[in-house]
This record gives C-alpha cells, structure tokens and sequence, in this order.
C-alpha cells in the first residue's frame, strides 16, 4: 500500500504542476507559487477530517468485526480499510447501503503482486462517495493457487 500510496501522490503532484503551468501560461516545470518551499499541489494535513475518518473506519471494524483486519488513514486523509477476501461482498454492500456516507461509486480497481508475501496479490477497490466527496481504499490480500487439472481418459 505504501506503493500504491507514494505513485499516488507523485501523480497529485504531477497534475498540480501541470495545472499551476497551464494558468501562468508558463511552460511545464517552470511554475512558482511566488514563494520558495511551499509546494501548493500537497494538501495540509487536516486533523478534523483525519479524525472522521479514524472514527468511521472504527465504526466499520465494529459492525464488521469478521471481515475487517486493519484500518488506517493516510496523510492525505484517505482511508483503508483491509479485509479477508470472504468479505468482500458484505463490506462492498454495508459501505454503499450506508446512510451516512454512501459509497456507490467505484472508481478503481486493481491488483497489485508482490511475490515475497505469503498472500501475494492484493486487491485494490477505490470506492467515491459524491455524498460526502471522499474515497476509501479497500483492499484484501489473498494467495492465487495455480492448479494444473490432468484428465486421463481410457
């Protein structure tokens, strides 16, 4: 996640410049904020948003206990919620039912392998809430056995 993570935010930061470039009308790479060290493309850390989001990831590992394994939430104030792979379906579903902060939408999903842990594929699901503008990672690791099936016919 810490991958999935760090691209995201260069990515940020690459639009944030671009965007910076076109209204100066300068040339990519040559935008300034007029002040030396602040880099306005990286949000503040926002410690009320960082706080509502800790609260509802809690409250999703309270009412899901048999599904969530971890929740945390970045810098950017983003949230990630790690669940067993039978769990799914039911967090998916009880995540856009909510009342509260409805996540209908899935922006992305992906995979990501990486050989040296004991589950090595994890799936990413980027789920947007328009209610409430904020997205939540879901993620759950499982192992891909590869089985070869041999059929011998007399």
């Amino acid at each position: 996640m810490v991958a999935v993570a760090a691209v995201r935010g260069w990515w940020q930061g690459l639009t944030g410049s671009v965007v910076l470039a076109r209204v100066a009308g300068q040339p990519l790479g040559a935008a300034s904020t007029g002040e030396e060290g602040k880099h306005p493309t990286v949000r503040p850390r926002n410690d009320v948003a960082h706080k509502q989001l800790s609260a509802f990831g809690e409250y999703v590992a309270e009412i899901l206990p048999k599904y969530v394994q971890q929740v945390q939430v970045f810098c950017f104030n983003e949230l990630e919620i790690c669940i067993h792979p039978d769990g799914v379906i039911p967090v998916l579903t009880f995540l856009r039912d909510h009342t509260s902060a409805p996540f209908q939408s899935l922006a992305d999903l992906t995979a990501v392998d990486i050989p040296t842990w004991q589950n090595h594929f994890e799936i990413v699901y980027n789920l947007l809430s328009l209610h409430c503008s904020g997205t939540i990672l879901l993620c759950s690791r499982l192992c891909v056995q590869i089985c070869h099936r041999v059929e011998i016919n007399d």
